[in-house]
């Protein structure tokens, strides 16, 4: 335990320590507000630190953190330590129930009569309904900063610091507590209702011997800094490893090659397999997504079949750090600072979606989706191709957009050479990617149209189809148990595509599908050699 102490030996906090190597901790702000004459102590030792980082204002309960680092050169001599991993998602009530608070001589106590506000949602920015308020049976003079546990799968380690919570009966803050303490009083809830003022009497007999802890959320501390350009760039002087410096700089290198389509695939490949297989701190998370809206901010829809392999890479590699959610704070914090409308679709495509095909709570796209569609069949006198797309993630993107967006990813997947250079995570991701787009730019598209004289296919439509049965068969997605109705499905996709009653098979260059069929599209004849078609300039860079 290292805790924050006096000149005088007097404890007056608790710093978690979340790398050794570095010597950085995370503490309540309030707590080191006088930082010149504050130690931080280890057993016997004394260490003297500075803040890095620190909420803009302690009387906020949102607010009352501050990230320090050590400044003696003598704590080089205490490594090894162990860091302790953070926890960004947030805990749902049942998690919650089995969190545990760091005490005094390193015991640990349960937490009671907490109750989680109805907004408490890991996918939305930190606010008020991010902080929880409970009731603990001790809590100790000199123990703000102290760390909470969690030790549920996914979600291992400190997802949450505390501070003792404190009010004035003769000027309570009214708005920020009644909210907090409406959650674990019915009484105050019912009779007072959240957001009036809260009546004295009420309040000293909630919190008559009775020991209230306010618990702030590790994510509350990184969506205030994603907020602020200034402290995420004092975040990035972090060191998280060779690691994290080796992915930034492939991200660069897939943003530069611009010339060469064949070469950025390999790329995009390279550097998708690189961030789904290490493991990152929510640090170095945070850095790889200022390097990817540093070069794919912009949002540029030529830039959209390559930055979202990237974007869903890093939603896999944070499902590992316990923070799953961060991708999409960053996003809207991204948003918010540059004043980008939230309604505007090239963001909003970016929104985060389930990738992974077995990660916690992923949805298993695929998976769904063929047990969505395991019965269909072709059928001459279909007019229109119906899916079940309920079990995949919605998209803003028009419908030949999805058509075209699919076929780019089933590229990746066509090709022999891309894909044996790709990890199994990477082609679990560009799988969940094409099939997602292609069967929601498919369902309800038109398969023929009227020339006058006779029905003629709608070329992309067909196209398209194709790609998703080759997107199934080649993506090396097998369901649990072993079944191969993945496979199975995409055989009735592809074999569908390639099956028409008579000679109506007449292409018509002129017809609307015709237009938007993709750039390295896969003709019939290389569907199953894994061979491109020249690239046309349309659509991708």
């Amino acid at each position: 335990m290292h805790t924050i102490v006096t000149v005088g030996g007097e404890d007056v906090g608790i710093a978690t320590l979340v790398s050794a190597k570095q010597g950085i901790f995370v503490t309540a702000s309030h707590v080191v507000s006088n930082v010149s004459s504050l130690k931080i102590k280890r057993g016997n030792r004394t260490f003297s630190f500075a803040v890095l980082l620190r909420g803009n204002n302690i009387q906020r309960a949102t607010e009352d953190w501050a990230i320090v680092q050590i400044t003696d050169g003598t704590w080089k001599d205490e490594l090894p330590l162990p860091d302790l991993d953070l926890v960004y998602d947030l805990p749902n009530a049942a998690e919650f129930q089995q969190a545990v608070l760091l005490t005094r001589g390193g015991s640990f106590s349960g937490l009671s009569a907490g109750r989680i506000g109805e907004n408490h949602d890991s996918g939305q920015l930190c606010s008020l309904d991010s902080v929880i308020l409970v009731e603990t049976s001790r809590y100790d003079k000199g123990f703000s900063g102290a760390p909470v546990f969690l030790s549920m799968p996914g979600k291992i380690g400190v997802f949450a610091i505390t501070s003792r919570f404190e009010t004035t009966f003769d000027n309570p803050d009214n708005a920020e507590t009644v909210q907090l303490f409406a959650r674990i009083s019915k009484k105050i809830e019912s009779n007072e209702g959240a957001g009036k003022e809260i009546d004295i009497n009420v309040l000293r007999d909630v919190i008559k011997d009775k020991i209230f802890v306010k618990i702030l959320p590790i994510k509350c501390i990184f969506d205030q800094i994603l907020l602020q350009e200034e402290m995420k760039q004092r975040i990035n002087t972090m060191d998280d490893g060779q690691d994290v410096q080796d992915v930034v700089s492939s991200i660069r290198l897939v943003a530069n090659a611009v010339s060469d389509v064949r070469v950025r695939r390999e790329k995009v490949v390279f550097t998708v397999n690189m961030i789904t297989q290490s493991n990152f701190s929510i640090v170095g998370i945070v850095k790889i997504l200022g390097s990817y809206f540093q070069y794919f901010g912009g949002f540029n829809p030529q830039d959209i079949s390559t930055s979202m392999p990237l974007f869903l890479g890093i939603v896999e590699a944070s499902q590992k750090a316990a923070a799953e959610a961060l991708p999409q704070s960053y996003l809207d914090a991204y948003i918010t600072a540059s004043n980008i409308p939230p309604e505007a679709p090239g963001p909003e495509e970016f929104r985060v979606q389930p990738t992974g095909l077995s990660a916690p709570g992923a949805g298993n796209i695929v998976e769904t989706f063929v047990s969505g569609n395991d019965q269909w069949l072709y059928d001459a006198a279909l007019e229109r191709i119906q899916f079940d797309v309920s079990s995949l993630p919605p998209s803003t993107l028009p419908k030949d957009q999805e058509i075209s967006l699919g076929s780019e990813f089933s590229v990746y997947l066509t090709n022999d050479e891309l894909r044996s250079q790709m990890s199994g995570e990477t082609r679990s991701i560009l799988t969940a990617a094409a099939t997602a787009y292609l069967a929601r730019g498919l369902n309800g598209a038109e398969l023929w149209k009227d020339s006058g004289g006779g029905l003629l296919r709608k070329e992309a439509v067909w196209n398209a189809m194709a790609n998703l049965g080759t997107v199934l068969q080649h993506g090396g997605v097998v369901l649990e148990g072993g079944g191969s109705e993945v496979r199975t499905l995409g055989e009735k996709f592809a074999d569908a595509a390639v099956t028409f009653p008579g000679d109506i098979h007449l292409r018509n260059r002129d017809s609307v599908f015709d237009r938007m069929i993709i750039p390295g599209l896969p003709s019939r004849d290389s569907l199953s050699t894994g061979r491109d078609t020249p690239a046309p300039s349309i659509g991708v860079p």
